[in-house]
């Protein structure tokens, strides 16, 4: 359903994909994507990944439950190399003309995270992300990292909005999923994508 939500607002918004984030980003009423969508979902549960242990966990970095928001779960995530928000609103979204391959091109993950985005690194060890937040999560093994699995295959919704269930290292090399245009800083990803930087979930 967030597939075809990602589509319905797309059609709505001339060709454009929600803003990661919206408004102040420090304060209360900070919105995300998840409140762009909300509209188009049918069910608050389509949110929530059943397996997700960490769905609607409280932690000290963030006392409400599930996401940054407090309204929504941790279950999924826009690919922050592409949307991630800094320290200040996108509120112009992108549009989906700027994805060179859209059916290539990652646009959003399972996650872990309370953060309505989640770049590759995420699934890296040692993360940097949990090495400076170790408290996001409410419990982790040292070996998982920031994205959701199923028997190691994490689901992914690419920029033309269909759903694959792939391997985190099928994502990143021989051509990496992740930017705008696919292949792009390859050296990177195909570094990120040895055994030795990858949580053991990813490889």
């Amino acid at each position: 359903q967030i597939g075809i939500a990602l589509t319905s607002y797309s059609n709505d918004y001339d060709e454009t994909f929600p803003a990661n984030r919206f408004g102040d980003m420090g304060g209360v009423t900070n919105r995300i994507w998840k409140d762009a969508l909300d509209p188009y979902i049918k069910s608050k549960d389509v949110w929530i990944c059943p397996s997700n242990d960490h769905a609607m966990a409280k932690v000290s970095a963030y006392p409400k439950p599930g996401d940054e928001t407090g309204r929504f779960a941790r279950s999924y995530a826009y690919n922050g190399t592409i949307f991630y928000a800094g320290g200040t609103a996108d509120k112009q979204g992108v549009k989906s003309s700027k994805f060179k391959s859209a059916a290539g091109t990652i646009l959003m993950v399972e996650s872990r995270y309370p953060f309505p985005d989640l770049p590759a690194y995420g699934g890296h060890y040692p993360d940097w992300q949990i090495i400076l937040y170790p408290n996001l999560f409410s419990r982790r093994p040292p070996d998982q990292g920031g994205f959701q699995t199923h028997s190691g295959m994490i689901n992914f919704i690419f920029a033309d909005t269909h759903v694959k269930a792939m391997k985190l290292k099928a994502t990143l090399a021989p051509e990496n999923m992740w930017e705008m245009t696919p292949g792009a800083n390859q050296a990177t990803y195909t570094a990120f994508a040895q055994d030795a930087q990858l949580c053991k979930e990813y490889r």
